[in-house]
């Protein structure tokens, strides 16, 4: 298969665009859809939104709710209110706000919402509001130079060759004990803070460009963010410390770490291991980006307003993939709009789940599925026994019609 001329991908190959790479002192602009050029032909190409409005305001207005809930339990905990039943309260509310700000604040700063010009931006209002000790420019760079671009490509999106510990695509190494994943995983999902603080010191110590050069900062660098970032934390966190006593600071925030880890990863994962995606390999990049986002991405609970604000939108999941730069307020109405244009031109409706129980059973299925297929990467089919999911021409008039209502409308 010929990729298409300009799309800056080799046929079969890794490499990105130079205007999908960010720079490597982290500083370079983005265009307005928060760094992704959808460079495809025309016929093909995703809609930019740049029309529509409630953009700029909604990032810092969300992120500033989940700092008063994150720091309002802080607070309380430290002067008001002592007990178990305050620390079971206090933990609960706290493991809502660690999973809401993950999904919120911690993505819209990965999407460079708070600032498109200056990265340190996104990172102090993670470190304000979610102050955990997360490497946000880091993760930035992987979202928009290799999940958005590429969701659920093996083996470039990270989450595809997650170790040995989880076979989440069909391409990857099959072993024994992937047989019982769909058992084990939960408690690995529970974890997660954990196993990104241990990522980021491996980053430190691999020191080598990681996914053709998305994150090729040296490791000076990487050290010293790594510092910065734990420091922002150590100064946010420290009065707390001191004033509610290490001990009961632990009791409330190391549960509420792993609650709220498990449900963000629940959340993310249901969105691209689920009952009746089909994500491409990596010899099948010659595809629109459409296509790759159509077959790998599912939503659920699409009507529900208030799920889709606490996990930032992310119900929404395709139209999120496919407009990555629409405020999360139109992304209901866009993802009815790719229902009956490109659904309906495709003759297959994306994969949408009635509600969170649903999506959670049908990630518990394709884990058990895939947990005893043996199908390995030795064994892909190749694109010519498997032809990609075709895309309408009619897809930029579809662009058309759904940017031009939404944008007369407001």
């Amino acid at each position: 298969m010929t990729p298409p001329t300009g799309t800056g991908i080799t046929d079969g190959a890794m490499a990105l665009s130079p205007r999908q790479r960010p720079t490597g002192t982290g500083t370079g602009r983005f265009p307005r859809d928060r760094g992704l050029v959808w460079e495809v032909p025309a016929a093909t190409a995703p809609p930019q939104t740049a029309g529509l409005d409630g953009g700029r305001l909604e990032p810092w207005r969300d992120a500033f709710v989940v700092l008063l809930v994150i720091h309002a339990v802080y607070i309380t905990a430290s002067v008001a209110w002592s007990g178990m039943l305050a620390d079971v309260v206090l933990t609960t509310l706290l493991s809502v706000g660690v999973a809401a700000g993950a999904m919120i604040v911690l993505h819209d700063a990965m999407h460079r919402r708070f600032s498109t010009r200056y990265w340190w931006v996104n990172s102090a209002v993670v470190h304000i509001a979610l102050p955990f000790g997360l490497a946000v420019e880091r993760r930035s760079r992987q979202h928009l130079a290799i999940h958005h671009p590429y969701p659920g490509v093996y083996p470039i999106d990270d989450f595809t060759t997650a170790g040995r510990f989880v076979r989440p695509h069909t391409a990857a190494p099959w072993r024994r004990w992937h047989r019982w994943q769909h058992y084990y995983v939960w408690f690995g999902y529970a974890l997660v803070w954990l196993v990104d603080q241990v990522s980021q010191l491996e980053a430190i110590v691999d020191a080598a460009p990681r996914r053709d050069g998305w994150d090729d900062r040296p490791r000076t660098v990487l050290l010293a963010c790594y510092f910065l970032d734990h420091a922002a934390s150590v100064v946010v966190l420290g009065p707390y410390v001191a004033l509610m006593g290490p001990r009961r600071f632990a009791l409330v925030t190391v549960p509420a770490l792993v609650i709220g880890g498990l449900i963000t990863s629940v959340t993310l994962a249901v969105g691209h291991i689920s009952d009746g995606l089909d994500p491409a390999t990596a010899p099948q990049l010659a595809t629109a980006v459409i296509d790759r986002a159509w077959r790998s991405t599912a939503s659920f609970s699409v009507g529900n307003d208030a799920l889709s604000w606490l996990t930032g939108g992310l119900t929404r999941h395709l139209a999120h993939h496919v407009f990555p730069d629409a405020p999360r307020r139109h992304l209901r109405t866009l993802h009815h709009q790719l229902t009956t244009y490109v659904g309906n031109s495709l003759n297959a409706g994306p994969v949408v789940h009635p509600g969170a129980a649903a999506a959670v059973a049908a990630h518990y299925r394709k884990l058990r599925q895939l947990g005893t297929s043996k199908l390995s990467a030795t064994t892909v089919p190749t694109p010519g026994r498997q032809p990609a999911l075709p895309v309408p021409n009619c897809f930029t008039r579809a662009v058309g019609l759904v940017a031009g209502k939404l944008t007369r409308r407001h």
